[in-house]
């Protein structure tokens, strides 16, 4: 029988307790880590929304579902897994993800969306790049490895898009044009067709219906990096 982890109680790092997300105005759905997830024989296929939105990540088959870890993050074998969630999302909005890259190939999707493409990938080995039709970024800054964290943040809004990341480093910024195109929900661990599997494990994602300014985007991703015991952010 699927098993659901309770909002009561969610597991916690040996080393951490679970930090309060710093930012809720405008929230559009939120996968809280190791909280509420359906575990169907050692896969995840329901991810609860927090935000109160009930926009739950699926998937209907247990196999294609990424691996439920012993800490409560999901890892995505880079071949079949992955998950979705639909809904209206269009620019302006704001993505955080909390993760591990464990491999990096060129072309493989982090995230998408799922009527449209608006995504963060691996855009050539060890560097990430995000688009909703045109590529912005090619940081290097999240390392490669399962043990080793990262964190990124993609504000999807048009000429005035910003890729920020952070892994062992100080974050880095990028600001430019990444597209206009409307993602229409997000995918997680592959393309929304699906396809460009990513061999990735997700700790925490939080989605935002604006484009949040640095200061907002500080505060984010240090609570992101919290949650991925990452430092230095």
């Amino acid at each position: 029988m699927p098993v659901v982890t309770p909002y009561s109680a969610p597991k916690r790092h040996a080393h951490q307790n679970q930090p309060n997300m710093p930012v809720r105005t405008n929230l559009a759905a939120w996968y809280r880590y190791h909280v509420a997830m359906t575990n169907t024989s050692g896969n995840c296929t329901r991810w609860e929304d927090q935000s109160g939105n009930g926009r739950h990540m699926l998937q209907s088959t247990a196999s294609l579902g990424p691996v439920v870890r012993s800490d409560g993050s999901l890892l995505f074998n880079g071949t079949t897994q992955y998950m979705q969630s639909t809904f209206t999302l269009a620019q302006p909005y704001t993505v955080y993800i909390a993760l591990n890259q464990v491999a990096s190939t060129s072309g493989s999707i982090i995230f998408d969306g799922v009527t449209g493409n608006a995504r963060l990938s691996q855009s050539t080995a060890n560097a990430v790049s995000m688009s909703a039709g045109t590529s912005l970024g090619t940081d290097t800054t999240m390392p490669i490895g399962i043990a080793s964290p990262g964190v990124a943040c993609c504000v999807f809004n048009g000429t005035s898009s910003v890729l920020q990341t952070a892994g062992g480093a100080a974050s880095v910024t990028t600001s430019g044009n990444a597209g206009t195109t409307a993602a229409g929900g997000i995918t997680i661990g592959a393309s929304r067709t699906p396809g460009n599997y990513s061999n990735i494990v997700i700790n925490e994602i939080a989605i935002f219906s604006v484009a949040h300014d640095a200061p907002t985007r500080l505060w984010m991703l240090r609570y992101m990096a919290r949650i991925a015991s990452l430092g230095g952010v």
